[in-house]
Parts: structure tokens; sequence; C-alpha cells
């Protein structure tokens, strides 16, 4: 991670991850992409977050 208020040389760089297995065809990516930027979507996964957020720490 990279900090810019340390002392330079002081920074770790982690090294890159790599993972193995079929890659999402892009048009999955895009479509994907246009189910969240999808306002009633993103409406829908907001309020199941908030409600997972209260049925996990409650008040």
């Amino acid at each position: 991670m990279l900090d810019l208020n340390e002392e330079a040389g002081s920074s770790i760089v982690f090294p890159s991850v790599f993972t193995q297995g079929d890659m999402p065809i892009f048009a999955e990516v895009l479509e994907r992409d246009a189910r969240i930027r999808d306002r009633s979507k993103h409406k829908a996964l907001k309020n199941d977050l908030i409600e997972h957020i209260w049925k996990k720490f409650g008040r």
C-alpha cells in the first residue's frame, strides 16, 4: 500500500494478484455494469444493503 505521508522509500508494494479460470466475457461485464447503473436496480440494491446492515448490526 502506498502512503504518501510516509517517508520516501518506506512504502510497501504488494505483488499483483492473478486469478485462474474463465474470464468474464466483456459483453457480460457491460451488461452487469448497465444493470448496476439502472436507477431502479440501484435503489433495490441499496435497500437490500441497508436491510442487511440492520439485520447484522441492529440499532
